[in-house]
């Protein structure tokens, strides 16, 4: 008797698992939507470490040597050029706390074309570089003339940047005497 029982335990169960699939399984809800983060606001633009000093230019032409300076507010960059000597850079900064004897590059990039040197800081708030006393050495001193921007320190920190507005016809005077001087 006990396998009549347990088959009818066996069918009777079977029937009530039957029933169990195939009655409607109740539906799961779909879950809320996740709510949708708001979006963060764009970082700010990138400034300029410092900012832009333009400079105009004053030239004067003598016996013995030639002078330029870009200046502006607190600011000068003067070139000198004397017959056997490099020409060379001064750049004063009031505006910039340099390091004494540090070395500071120098890059100049304008329509004319761009290049690099390294100065050195001689007081607290002034440098000088030498550009040597050949072709490639006016060529820096043409391509300046011409305008442009002159950056001053490294170029993920930069110190100073001064904008050297185009000479004018003084320039090209000024320029014929710097090339007597050295060629």
């Amino acid at each position: 008797m006990t396998t009549r029982v347990q088959v009818a335990c066996v069918v009777a169960l079977s029937g009530l698992l039957f029933m169990n699939g195939c009655a409607p399984q109740p539906v799961e809800e779909a879950a809320p939507p996740l709510p949708i983060p708001p979006v963060p606001p764009p970082p700010p633009p990138r400034r300029p470490a410092s900012p832009t000093i333009h400079t105009t230019w004053t030239f004067r032409t003598g016996g013995d040597d030639c002078a330029a300076e870009a200046s502006a507010p607190g600011v000068s960059l003067q070139i000198a050029v004397q017959r056997n000597a490099p020409l060379s850079l001064a750049l004063a900064l009031q505006p910039v706390s340099l390091r004494s004897q540090a070395a500071i590059p120098l890059r100049f990039n304008g329509a004319a074309g761009s290049w690099r040197v390294v100065g050195r800081a001689t007081g607290p708030h002034a440098l000088a570089a030498s550009l040597g006393s050949d072709a490639a050495a006016l060529s820096h001193i043409l391509v300046l003339l011409s305008g442009g921007l002159l950056e001053v320190g490294e170029a993920g920190t930069t110190l100073a940047v001064l904008d050297i507005s185009p000479s004018d016809r003084n320039g090209q005077v000024w320029f014929d005497c710097a090339r007597s001087k050295v060629l």
